[in-house]
């Protein structure tokens, strides 16, 4: 349960650091500034849909640092999130021209 605890309290410093940009969540049209947090961090699982690749493919491309994540946890269960703006990127750089 020593995941929870550091997810919640990463949410609480994201939070404190984002609370300036209240007004401008609201000038867009956001109804909760948890929105603009909630909407930019993705798990493991969710990034798993989002890219329609294999926890395998996942796990490579984390050992070779393909694109940062935040890891809670030393462990190898740990939690682990990921930027959507890193992901974006990630796939941008793929593209071939």
């Amino acid at each position: 349960m020593a995941t929870n605890y550091y997810y919640r309290l990463f949410i609480a410093v994201v939070k404190y650091y984002l609370e300036p940009l209240a007004p401008l969540c609201y000038f867009i049209g956001m109804e909760r500034k948890n929105d603009i947090i909630e909407s930019q961090l993705m798990s493991r699982k969710q990034v798993l849909e989002y890219l329609k690749i294999s926890p395998a493919t996942l796990t490579k491309l984390m050992k070779s640092r393909a694109f940062p994540f935040i890891k809670f946890e030393k462990s190898r269960r740990g939690k682990v999130l990921f930027k959507k703006s890193d992901i974006d990127a990630f796939l941008e750089s793929k593209i071939v021209r």
